[in-house]
Parts: structure tokens; sequence; C-alpha cells
């Protein structure tokens, strides 16, 4: 197995081809990565900007540049000695007409020999939609738009289908005949008898399966030559079926809609009667069931072809814990590829790179027996922030934001509907009631657990109730084959289901064929004990519930498929109630609003720090360190701006205060509300801290990214305004307050106020920045370089952080780095030019070169923490790595804005160096630790002190620079 030295992940979309892509290898060569990571490949909708909407997975996307592209790029990554990363995505692919297999079930229903491929539910419990597909594409109610003649009958190069805008959705052959039966009519007296009987036979043919749709179409096209007057029965019959042209035409389509596979529905229809499996709550990407080996083998026959022909070494899986058996995926991937590379399964060897995108909870692990070599590193993001919030910093800002969210702000609350003891079948979804935002005004902001808890709640109700009707039909069933669920309604058990599911501590266990995990037991006991406690009540269904969940084997067939699709559907509730609805209400510790990670988790100590280290250099060396992904809130570098805020909260809530003031003139009512709301507008100040370019050319461009921002992070929250409901009046309110505290003369104060603590506030968040990706660089792990990070990137969460890169500055500021002949003399020029990046660029330079020539020293070097000793052995973290005679330490600073001198109420923008700052402190090395060291980023040769043990003063290490790795003396810098 080849493990990259680090990983560079790269977007590609329609301004980054695989040509284009082809240009930067080079570059990254030269930066030092030994892997480029990419998005998926595949074919996939048109002007699709991510390739996550897979149409085929058994073609590379010719938007992109097909496989001859494809080649192209390969062909350079061999020249430069470089691996290919690839994300690929099994849990989903487009329910689009482009694609083929998706296509071929609207057409042929559940007999399509395509149907096993994705996850549908052909006899839902909800009337009338029997072996039909609902299709929620409608943007009113069906029959409104079948009258306005929105639903077309039409006639293309392909034969008839229905067309709903730019939708062409495929007939059946009930549909053809009933389409050539009204040619047949249309036919003039006239024609040629030999044309009405060709019809006929074609009309018979397709609706008894003889001939298929696109073979009539075929031969229907063929007549047209000989028969002109074919061409004008075609028009008048499509008339015939044209809504506008009265009542009976309407009929006569709704009839024709009537007897097709799948059933077109106005939108909203997803929250209450779909029945496929979605990816979270789009309904444009369906779920594809991968636990097939059938579906499996022809989903993965390309990449499996493309791991075999070396074009590809490793592999990104997307979205691990939507598969019904994650287990059982990555077992049958292993044997696959081992079986294509020409091998026997070894049960430990990995036949190639594989990474899972996975999201682990509080101190969840990722199952040790799982054959990948780790995950994508969210959780490494999440413990390196928490290691740069001050702790006592952190309790105050926390208390200060937690007084600047208040004042009146509207807080969704969910809680159980007092007056129904008993949830009926008839009464699917009056687990909750959602109460308007103007109906609970509060004086206190909840704890967050109590936030994320009530918007669990929340999107179960709102966004899957289809999924928990599902689920209840399915459980009811195995109620009936046990007593002790024999007499339990619907309702009941759906309630049971609800409760369970809202209370679940992590995205979703992994119970399969195999005995159920000691973890994931404990994780779903604790979750029905809590929801005996929110409903006594249900203890009966609870402990029904309870046996399925946790049992051994149960009668009939249906068990494990309904356990594997409850477990598939808390994954969901979770990613959409905490990720994106709790972080963005609770916006105290914004920092910690992350993707795997919240800010109930609290700072982290250095010596909590270096275990979880440890432990991942023994169990996952190989996993992936992110700073930033296409999928983070924020980037690495404001997230890092974020973090400097809790080294001075007092400074930050007065300065809120005045902000506030200054920007009253903005605010309007909206509904009876202030527009923003405080929370809203705390959330508005901090985006704008956090991510206000340091770049006066990207400043002039920045308020469409802020307005945009500030209505995705409004309709996420779900309060005021959503997705499904959206509150134009409320997004232009605050669109318009964004504008005005950029732009209007008026708001001069709060910018020149503002910039007072960005000033403060960006150059210790570039330190902080600094700081965490030299850990990131040279801690247990394979670094990942997001696209662009190696400068400066401050950006927002997506579409923001998608946005294209400038690559020809970066290539130009990489060759003017290598050219400068005098290290010392260049390290001390970027601590004066910090704002254009380059000193971070150096940097990750530097340090991935570092790790590309000395391989082993971080892929299986000992990780061995070193003690901070004296006045503010709290401001350092430092580590060093082994590896035989060769040695590592890496040392950086934190909190640096309090290690400097105060001006007006804030820190300086000065570095924290030399005995000012770090006075009689030291770090004490293990063991056998050599005692001279040359600094890789400046050339600084450092000495330890002699005498036991021995030290190495923090005023020598930070002399010149802010962050130091340095090597043992005698190894090349």
């Amino acid at each position: 197995m080849r493990v990259p030295a680090a990983t560079y992940r790269l977007q590609l979309g329609p301004e980054m081809s695989f040509d284009q892509a082809r240009t930067i290898v080079p570059y990254l060569a030269a930066l030092g990565v030994s892997d480029l990571y990419l998005s998926p490949i595949f074919q996939a909708r048109s002007g699709s900007t991510h390739g996550y909407d897979v149409t085929d997975p058994t073609r590379i996307s010719s938007a992109l540049g097909g496989p001859e592209g494809f080649a192209r790029l390969s062909a350079a990554l061999r020249e430069h000695g470089q691996g290919l990363v690839l994300d690929i995505v099994p849990n989903h692919q487009a329910a689009h007409e482009e694609n083929p297999r998706w296509r071929a079930v609207l057409q042929n229903g559940r007999a399509s020999p395509d149907a096993r491929f994705f996850d549908i539910d052909w006899d839902p419990p909800w009337p009338g939609l029997e072996g039909q597909l609902l299709l929620p594409l409608l943007g009113r109610r069906y029959a409104e738009a079948l009258r306005a003649g929105e639903v077309q009958l039409g006639w293309d190069d392909d034969g008839f289908a229905l067309h709903y805008y730019v939708r062409r959705l495929p007939l059946n052959r009930h549909g053809w005949r009933m389409a050539l039966e009204a040619v047949t009519e249309t036919l003039p007296q006239h024609s040629d008898p030999m044309l009405r009987r060709a019809i006929e036979r074609l009309a018979g043919q397709v609706e008894a399966g003889v001939l298929a749709p696109d073979a009539v179409a075929h031969q229907l096209r063929a007549l047209l030559p000989a028969f002109p007057e074919l061409e004008q029965a075609i028009s008048a019959a499509l008339d015939r079926f044209d809504p506008r042209t009265g009542a009976e035409a309407t009929q006569r389509l709704d009839r024709l809609i009537a007897v097709q596979h799948y059933r077109p529905a106005f939108w909203r229809s997803t929250i209450s009667q779909l029945n496929y499996r979605r990816f979270f709550d789009i309904a444009d990407l369906a779920g594809v069931r991968v636990e097939d080996p059938l579906v499996f083998d022809a989903t993965h026959r390309l990449i499996v072809d493309l791991v075999r022909s070396a074009q590809v070494t490793g592999l990104r899986i997307d979205h691990i814990d939507g598969l019904a058996d994650p287990d059982g995926y990555l077992e049958m991937l292993h044997r696959r590829l081992w079986h294509a590379l020409g091998d026997q399964p070894a049960s430990q060897e990995l036949p190639c790179y594989i990474l899972v995108e996975k999201i682990l909870t509080g101190d969840e692990e990722l199952p040790e027996e799982w054959p990948v070599a780790g995950t994508t590193g969210y959780e490494f993001a999440r413990q390196v922030t928490r290691l740069f919030l001050h702790p006592e910093g952190s309790a105050r800002l926390y208390a200060a934001n937690t007084a600047l969210s208040v004042a009146g702000i509207a807080w969704a609350e969910v809680e159980r509907r007092a007056s129904a003891p008993e949830l009926t079948a008839a009464d699917p979804s009056g687990s909750v009631t959602v109460r308007p935002v103007s109906e609970h005004q509060t004086s206190e902001v909840p704890p967050f657990a109590e936030v994320a808890d009530q918007a669990r709640r929340q999107v179960l109700h709102e966004l899957f109730s289809a999924e928990l009707d599902l689920l209840a039909s399915r459980l009811a069933k195995l109620a009936r084959l046990c007593p002790e669920g024999r007499d339990l309604t619907v309702g009941e058990l759906r309630r049971a289901l609800f409760e369970v599911t809202a209370t679940l501590p992590v995205y979703r266990t992994y119970r399969s064929d195999r005995p159920l995990r000691p973890a994931d037991q404990a994780c779903i006991e604790q979750a029905l004990a809590e929801a005996r406690q929110r409903w006594p009540e249900g203890e009966a269904a609870l402990a029904f519930l309870k046996l399925v969940l946790l049992a051994q084997d149960w009668p009939g067939e249906d068990w494990l498929g309904f356990v594997r699709r409850w477990q598939q559907l808390t994954g969901a509730a979770m990613a959409k109630g905490v990720e994106d609805t709790a972080h963005y209400r609770d916006v105290r510790l914004l920092a910690l609003n992350e993707v795997g990670a919240e800010p109930a988790d609290g700072p982290l100590a250095p010596e909590d720090f270096h275990r979880w280290c440890r432990s991942r250099q023994e169990h996952w060396p190989y996993t992936l360190n992110a700073t930033s992904t296409h999928d983070t809130k924020r980037s690495e570098d404001a997230r890092a701006r974020l973090c400097v805020l809790a080294d001075l909260p007092d400074a930050w809530q007065a300065a809120v205060g005045r902000w506030r003031e200054y920007a009253a003139p903005f605010r309007t009512i909206v509904d009876g509300e202030p527009a923003p709301d405080p929370a809203m507008e705390l959330l508005c100040y901090q985006s704008l801290l956090a991510a206000w370019p340091l770049d006066p050319a990207e400043q002039a461009g920045f308020l469409p990214r802020l307005q945009g921002y500030l209505v995705k992070a409004a309709r996420e929250a779900k309060l005021r305004t959503s997705w499904l409901n959206p509150n134009e009046a409320y997004e232009q309110a605050l669109v318009r307050f964004a504008e005005a505290l950029l732009t209007d003369r008026r708001a001069e104060p709060f910018r020149e106020d503002f910039g007072r603590l960005w000033q403060a506030v960006a150059f210790h968040g570039a330190l902080a920045s600094l700081a965490q990706t030299a850990i990131k660089l040279t801690a247990p792990g394979v670094p990942d370089l997001y696209q662009g990070c190696e400068l400066w990137c401050f950006s927002l969460v997506d579409p923001d952080n998608r946005g294209p890169v400038d690559f020809a500055r970066r290539e130009a500021a990489l060759r003017q780095l290598h050219a400068a002949g005098d290290l010392p003399a260049l390290a001390e020029e970027l601590l004066e030019t910090w704002e254009d990046g380059r000193i971070k660029l150096h940097l990750t330079a530097r340090l991935l070169h570092l790790r590309r020539d000395y391989p082993d020293l971080f892929t299986a070097g000992s990780y061995l923490p070193a003690a901070g000793d004296g006045s503010r052995a709290e401001f350092v973290v430092a580590f060093t790595r082994r590896r035989g005679e060769m040695w590592s330490l890496t040392a950086v600073p934190r909190f640096t804005a309090r290690l400097v001198a105060w001006e007006d109420g804030l820190p300086t923008r000065s570095y924290p160096l030399g005995p000012p700052s770090w006075q009689d402190t030291v770090l004490i090395l293990p063991g056998g630790a050599p005692r001279r060291w040359q600094c890789r980023l400046t050339g600084q040769v450092v000495e330890m002190t002699t005498g036991e043990p021995p030290r190495l003063p923090l005023a020598q290490v930070f002399a010149r620079w802010p962050v130091a790795v340095l090597l043992a003396e005698g190894h090349s810098v």
C-alpha cells in the first residue's frame, strides 16, 4: 500500500477540468505534496459543480475531459511521482433522467432490472402509491400544475415523454399505447391504411411488452419520411393531451400520468410521502443499494479497474454512514480490490490507501476491524481547534456571547404534545409540535445540548417524517411476530422510534449480521434510557424497540433490514439537526461550530492532546489530518481568528456592544421581531471578523459573500426562515443589514471600530493558523491541504469555500521562496510581509519537504510529548518524533494575544519572541533527545542547557520566529 506523505484536495468542476488540474501538478510536486486528492470524477448531472450527483459511475465525466483527459492527468502525476486519492460516492446517485438506471426505473417500475439498484419502497404505507415512485419535482400542487399546462405530453427525437419545463420523464408501455391510440384517432380519414395498421400494431406490441418504447420510437420515426400526415397526427395527438385546450384534455393527460410507474408531486410531498431513500433530505440524490453484490460490482467496476491499473492509488469513501452495511461494504471492497490486483485478500494489509468520511462524536472511536487507513480528518480539526482555545477565556467568551444572544432572542422550541398520551397512525406527525417563533420569547439561551436536541426533533418532524412512517410500518410488521409487540399501535411504535432516534448520542450504530459491538449497544441503551425519561408512558413500545434493536436474531426476513434502515436515518437526523441546524442557532463559541465538533467540547489541554495523538499513532498512523475541507463551516484561517476571541473576551463583548449601537439604524422589524435578531447579528459580526480578507483587492468583492452566507445561515437555523419556508422579507433585511455595515456612510464609526479589533485578531489569528499548520504537518497522521489554503484563505461554508483558486499567484510565490538563498534572511522578511500569505506557504513547503525527505520519521516514528516548564508553560505545545537516531521537535505558541503588550485595550501586532514573551520557560525533552537542534524554518541552531534533565529555553526556540520545527543537528534542513 502506498501511504501518502501529504494530500492536496482539489475540487473538480466547470472551472477545474482534468487538463486544468494537470497544469498544476508540477506546482504541487514543488510544494511537496505526494498525492493529489480529487473530488468525484464520474459522469454527473449536466452542469454539476461538485460531482456528487453521479449519473453513471461506469463512465469518467465527459464534462471534466473524459477518459482521455483523465489519462493525461494520470500521466502527469506518474511523471512527478505522485499518487491519486479518489473520492467515490457509493451511497447515492442523481435521481434524474440523465441517470440511465434511474430513467429505466421510471419507465419500467419495480419490474425493471435496475430497480434493485435503488432503495425504493414499492409498497409504502400511504394509500394510492403502491407500485409507484413519488417524484417531488413540481413547484406547486399537482392539480394546479396540471391545469396550468406545466406538465405536458411531448414528442422529440427520443419519442413520447412527459415534459415538465426542462425535465423529460419517460413513458411506460401503457402511456405509449395511449399516446399511439391518440395518434391513430387523429390520422386524417384519407391517410394510408398501411400507416394506421402500422401504428395500431406498434401500440399493441408496446402494450404487450413485445417492443420496448425506445424501439417503438425508432420505428415511428422511420415512418415519418414516407407518411407526411404522420407528423400532423402526432401534433394533433399532443393537443388532445394539452390541458390548455380544455377539461377533456386535462382529464386525458391525468389518466396517462396515473398509469405511470411514478407520480409527479409537489416538492413538499417529500416531507410526508417520499418512498425512496435520499442523501440526507435531498430528493435529487437517491440512495443506492451497494449491499447487493450485483449492485456493488456494477457501480464499482470502473473504480476497481482504476486501482488495478495504478491510475488511482487511494480511495476516499463518501458518507460511509449512509450505507446499509458499512462493515460488509468495506469487506467487499477489500476482496474485489485484492482480486483485481491478482492477490489473495490479506487480513491486515490494505490493497490501497482507503479513507472513510466518518464523523466521530465525543470519545467515539473508528471501528478497529474496518479495513481502512482512517478517516478524512474532521476529528483532527476538532482537536487542534480546541487546543487553541484559552480555558478561562473561552468560559468568559461563552458567557459574554450568551449575554449578547439574549435581549428578546427567539429560540425554536420543540416539545411533546401534552394533549396526546398516545400517538395514533392517523396522527403520524403528532410526536412533536413546532410552535411559531413569536410564541416563545425567552430571556435565556438554553445550553447547547438542549439546542441540539430541539433541532434534531425539529428536523425529524419537518424533514424525515416520511422516513419515520416507513420505519414505523416495518416495525409494526415485526411487532405482529412477537407477543411483546402484538398490541402496540403504529403510532406508539412511531413515537418510540422518534424518541430513540432523537437521543442517540452518535451519528449511527453498525448493527449487521454480526454481533453488536459493545460501544454500539451502550449508545442504543443510553438513547433508550433518555427516551424513557422523556416519554415514561411509552415503556411498552420502548421495551419492544429495545428487543428489536438489541436482538441477536428475529423471526422473518425483515428484522435486519429494519435495523439497517433505522441506522441510515439516525446519521441523517444527526447531521441535519446538529451540523446544519443547531450550529447556526447557538453561536456562542463559533470556532467549535464545525463538522464533528460542538461548543460543548470546550478547550483541550496539551496533555490530553498528546494522549490523543499517541493513540492516533498507535491505532491509525495513516489517517488524515485535515483543518479545512470542502465541507467545513469555515476555513482553517477563519477558524483560527475565532479562537483568538477567547484571548480577549472582555474586549470582544465591549466591541459588540458598541457595534450594536452603531448598527441600530440598519435593523428593521419583520413579523414583529428585529431583523437581524441578536443571535444572527452576533453571527454576522463573528463571520465578518473571521472572513474579512487581508488583501484589499479581495475586500471589494466580500459583500456578496457575506450576504449569501447570512441568508444560508438563517435558512439552516430554521427559526425565522428556512429552505422549506423561505421568508423573503427577513432574508432581505439581512442582505440590507450587511450592505449597510460595509457601505453606508452612517456605518463609518462601526467600520473604524471594527477595523481596530480586526487588526489585532487578524494578526494573532495568523499566528494561531501557523501553529496549527505546523502541528498538522508533523503530528501522527497524513496531512491534508485543501485547495488554496497554503496561502491565507478566509472562506465560509460552501459554496464560498469551493470557489476558484489563483494557482498562478501561488506558483509565483513558491518559485520566489525556492529562489531565496539565505534562509535566515528570508524568514525575517516573511515576518515583515506576513499579510501576503507567503509566511504560511514557506512553512507549508518546508515541512512538506521535510516529510518527503524523512518519510519513516513521520509515518512510523514514535510520538513523544515535550513538557513546558516555567511561568509561560501554558502557552506552548511541543512534541518530538523519533525514528532510530532521527529526531524532530515541533514547538508552537498558543494564546499569543496574551503573550504580547496591549495598547488601548487590545493586543499589539507583535510577535511573541525572545525573553520578553517567554521569560524563564523551557521545554523538557524526552530522554535520549539530542542536545543541538537546527530549525527547519529559519536555519537557527538551538542548544539544550547542561544539567538534568536537559532543557531547551523557549526564548531561544522562539528567538527569531513564532513557530519552530527543529531537526537533530547534523541532518539536512
